[in-house]
């Protein structure tokens, strides 16, 4: 059961039953410790986790909200070019319209100065001859 031991003076009677009560109680006790400190270190890491979820959250409803915001300004600028677009064509259609009027205008004139060369004559005298009077009242 007990074992005597020589301690320095004299003899001591050591209880191995006590002694390995002892460091089983330590043990125990050092096995809690790391234990809490692992369980603390695990909140923390937890904690650590759920903060940047929530800021890669945070960041991905940023994003949405700029791209949604993107897809406006694409859009009314798509409208604009759509507008830009059919106000060009209005303009270049109405400026065809125009030219091609305006070129049967001078080819019907360009005929008549072809077809009467001599009526042309006499209106280009008639027309000198209002503006010698012109001059000539001016002066």
């Amino acid at each position: 059961m007990g074992k005597f031991q020589r301690a320095d003076k004299g003899f001591a009677y050591c209880d191995p039953r006590g002694a390995t009560m002892k460091r089983i109680h330590e043990e125990i006790r050092i096995l809690r410790q790391q234990m809490e400190e692992d369980f603390l270190l695990h909140s923390e890491r937890i904690a650590a986790q759920t903060q940047s979820i929530e800021r890669v959250e945070g960041a991905l409803s940023e994003m949405q909200h700029a791209l949604t915001e993107m897809k406006r300004a694409t859009g009314a600028l798509s409208q604009e070019f759509r507008e830009f677009s059919s106000m060009t064509r209005s303009s270049f259609d109405l400026w065809s319209v125009e030219r091609k009027r305006t070129m049967q205008i001078l080819d019907r004139v360009q005929t008549g100065l072809l077809t009467s060369d001599l009526e042309t004559d006499s209106r280009l005298d008639r027309i000198e001859g209002r503006l010698s009077r012109l001059e000539g009242g001016a002066a």
